[in-house]
């Protein structure tokens, strides 16, 4: 019995753990952007890993969040294009009220 508990215990110590990727009430954590999509008119929007339909504090039309341009926006645009060709996961915060979920601001975790 001991021969065969030491091998389970190694085996769940290898195991890599999933980290959680998906969207609640206001926000989507730790979640991949699967599209980058930029219009002619500088229109940004974007799709994640996510569950978008969970986000209940803005009102979502296309299934993209949108970066809508403000003084900051060319910053979180920088930021979310490098975290789209790197892979890397990201968290994004949507204004509360916003129609086509606006992005408040976005989180890199590392």
């Amino acid at each position: 019995m001991r021969c065969f508990i030491r091998p389970l215990i190694a085996a769940a110590l290898c195991v890599p753990t999933a980290v959680m990727a998906e969207c609640g009430a206001t926000s989507c954590e730790n979640v991949l952007i699967k599209t980058f999509y930029v219009t002619t008119s500088g229109a940004t929007y974007i799709k994640t890993s996510g569950n978008q339909a969970l986000l209940t504090n803005c009102t979502q039309a296309s299934g993209f969040l949108t970066l809508n341009p403000a003084p900051n926006s060319q910053a979180i645009y920088s930021f979310l294009l490098t975290a789209h060709i790197q892979q890397s996961p990201v968290s994004v915060r949507t204004d509360d009220g916003s129609q086509g979920c606006t992005i408040a601001y976005a989180v890199s975790y590392k």
